[in-house]
């Protein structure tokens, strides 16, 4: 596990939502002052999940969909997946 915090220094010390605006953002190439949304945590401080729905608006009007999940132990990311859907 300390190999992969070695690898992935990006997943350490994230705080939400902004990580998820970020990845959201990444994962539709676009901009990130372009989604919006919010996440919601369970569990505890040293072990938690995140549940994020973003979504991307332009010209106002929702283009795209995004939901991430993330699991962390303190601030740092274990693994994350995400859903998207195009609306347009």
């Amino acid at each position: 596990m300390i190999v992969a915090f070695i690898q992935y220094p990006d997943r350490i010390g994230v705080t939400f939502p902004e990580r998820a605006i970020s990845d959201a953002a990444g994962l539709i190439n676009g901009n990130p002052s372009e989604i919006d949304g919010e996440c919601s945590e369970n569990g505890s401080y040293f072990e938690k999940k995140v549940s994020c729905e973003m979504r991307r608006i332009k010209g106002n009007k929702i283009t795209d969909t995004i939901s991430l999940e993330y699991e962390l132990i303190f601030d740092s990311i274990l693994s994350f997946s995400d859903v998207r859907e195009n609306l347009e």
